[in-house]
């Protein structure tokens, strides 16, 4: 359509410069100079119209490729790509995709819940700890102490969990581990409490249950959103004290007993974009 446009225009050029040579064919050269003016409209009329269509282009296939991505229909491989990373509570693993990998694996460790001092924060400490000669003092100088974290519901609980992955078949007062993961060629990490699904193109990482310390406790810890497939570290067992977990349960009519209900516990779930 644009080059025959052009041809046109071409054309009427051309007509033109032959009529202006006489004065008698004024009311000609009026009628063609208006002929130009409206090959000169269509041909803008055109080109923005080429304008948007390349743009609409470019966004779909900018959209067409994160969809591919999220769908895990093209793999992507670590090298040359950056990615986000996340704690994976309750598990010495990261999910099982071509995606996500293991950075490290490591233990949960925080504030003893008696305490007042020390960090809210709960850390991923590293299972492989490194202890280089002159940076350490032996023996407690009193100063902020990091302890383990333990399940710490009773029976009831339970049920509410996978337990195929303990061979104990409980997980009460055992120490809680951690796993730091990446997954690779993605921009944004996200926990939603009160969730088991992730948001269109985004990817499920893992699904679990809020657990934060009691409510009665002296020391408040954040919320986490912890496996619901939980392993334990091995080894571990017995009421050692330290960071005591307990499932979350929302509280009405603090929040609107609807949609929320009381006493019920918090699915959450991690996902990836």
């Amino acid at each position: 359509m644009k080059t025959v446009l052009l041809c046109g225009l071409a054309a009427v050029l051309c007509v033109s410069s032959y009529y202006f040579g006489s004065e008698a064919n004024n009311y000609r050269v009026g009628s063609l100079e208006k002929q130009l003016e409206y090959v000169k409209s269509v041909l803008s009329v055109e080109t923005e119209r080429e304008k948007r269509n390349i743009l609409e282009t470019s966004h779909k296939e900018v959209l067409h490729d994160i969809v591919k991505r999220s769908n895990d229909k093209e793999p992507l491989t670590p090298s040359g790509l950056g990615g986000v990373t996340y704690v994976r509570w309750g598990r010495r693993n990261c999910p099982g995709n071509t995606q996500t990998k293991l950075v490290y694996e490591g233990v949960a460790a925080g504030s003893h819940y008696s305490h007042y001092g020390g960090g809210t924060q709960l850390l991923c400490l590293d299972h492989n700890i490194t202890y280089r000669e002159g940076t350490y003092v032996n023996g407690n100088q009193g100063s902020s102490y990091i302890y383990g974290v333990e399940y710490r519901d009773g029976a009831w609980a339970d049920g509410l969990f996978d337990l195929s992955l303990i061979e104990e078949g409980n997980f009460r007062n055992h120490d809680v581990p951690c796993a730091v993961c990446i997954g690779y060629g993605r921009v944004n990490q996200l926990m939603i409490p009160g969730r088991d699904s992730c948001p269109a193109i985004w990817t499920k990482e893992y699904t679990g249950y809020i657990m934060a310390s009691a409510h009665g406790h002296k020391h408040s810890t954040e919320y986490l959103c912890v496996d619901d497939r939980p392993q334990v570290v091995p080894g571990s067992g017995g009421d050692q004290g330290g960071v005591l977990l307990y499932l979350a349960e929302t509280q009405c009519p603090s929040l609107q007993c609807e949609p929320f209900v009381l006493g019920r516990e918090i699915k959450c779930v991690v996902c990836t974009i």
